[in-house]
């Protein structure tokens, strides 16, 4: 967990909360010794919160973010997901690029917005979005 929170440090994600409540679960990519990107989720079904996508910048642009959030996403379908909440302060288009799409913080499940990340860790700027995942 603690390369997952220097990772997400280093990309500016919100990673205080990693050691309270329950655990996100992390899907990551690495080499031999170096993490290179990595996805967390937390599921409360049928939904889940996408609360960190990251990826060094060193190895941007190869396919790693977009591999993470296949797997993430068919991970979630698994477990009977059937939309997906993230707040986002960077990254508005490239998950508009992925099919998500703006939604109101307003009307979130309360299971997601009771999240850590939406209560006090991301700022009210952040731009939600969600993604309704085909049955």
């Amino acid at each position: 967990m603690i390369n997952i929170r220097k990772l997400l440090e280093e990309n500016g994600l919100p990673s205080s909360d990693l050691t309270e409540g329950p655990v996100p679960l992390f899907l990551v990519i690495r080499n031999i010794d170096k993490l290179l990107a990595c996805a967390g989720t937390e599921i409360y079904p049928p939904f889940a919160l996408l609360r960190s996508l990251a990826v060094r910048p060193e190895f941007r642009k190869r396919g790693f973010g977009a591999e993470l959030l296949t797997a993430i996403e068919n991970l979630l379908i698994s477990k009977g997901v059937q939309s997906v909440y993230l707040l986002t302060t960077t990254a508005e288009d490239y998950f508009a690029g992925k099919g998500y799409i703006l939604s109101n913080r307003n009307i979130v499940p309360s299971t997601i917005s009771a999240t850590n990340e939406f209560r006090s860790l991301c700022p009210a700027s952040a731009v939600c979005m969600v993604k309704h995942l085909g049955k």
